[in-house]
């Protein structure tokens, strides 16, 4: 999975198995959908994630994505994919204003 979305691979890892532990089907779904490369155009979430992920490694070794940042990026895309929501944005917050925690799966 790696390959196809550079992010650390304990985050994949775990949002794996915290997805499977909700609905098999449904994870193995969103894995694929990254694997593939299937997007559907603004407001998806699979192009948001995509996207963020990129712009975050463009941008070089200040913008390093850590454990915990991945796994706010897969829990809160998981989450808009399971309730077919619209996501246009994945904001993480800042250290000043404070941090989003990593949601809650639905």
């Amino acid at each position: 999975m790696y390959r196809y979305l550079r992010l650390p691979v304990s985050a994949l890892g775990v949002a794996f198995l915290e997805f499977s532990k909700l609905d098999v089907d449904d994870a193995a779904e969103f894995f694929n959908r990254i694997r593939d490369g299937i997007q559907n155009g603004p407001g998806d979430p699979f192009l948001t994630l995509s996207r963020r992920v990129s712009n975050d490694l463009q941008a070089g070794a200040s913008r390093r994505i850590v454990p915990g940042q991945a796994l706010f990026y897969l829990f809160r895309t998981w989450n808009a994919f399971r309730e077919g929501e619209q996501l246009v944005k994945l904001q993480i917050g800042s250290p000043q204003a404070g941090f989003t925690p990593i949601p809650v799966l639905k």
